[in-house]
């Protein structure tokens, strides 16, 4: 359920635009989907399923984050 708190703040920020804040919700998802993920890995290293599964997950989790980042940090200039 923590790794759902980036989520929750992406969704206030969609009812109230000025509660929006990319950068909170960035911060939030590196934290818990990402550096969480990965203790929660490292955590499971011995249960192979387990280990494999979160790979996965993380994998994708870091893809997402990958592409945030470039939105917000490389904005292209025309």
């Amino acid at each position: 359920m923590l790794s759902e708190l980036p989520t929750l703040i992406l969704s206030v920020g969609r009812f109230d635009s000025s509660l929006r804040d990319d950068n909170l919700f960035g911060i939030t998802f590196f934290l818990t989907r990402i550096v969480y993920h990965m203790f929660l890995i490292w955590a499971f290293k011995d249960n192979s399923l387990l280990f494999y599964l979160g790979s996965a997950a993380l994998t994708l989790h870091l893809y997402w984050f990958y592409l945030w980042f470039t939105k917000y940090f490389f904005k292209k200039s025309n």
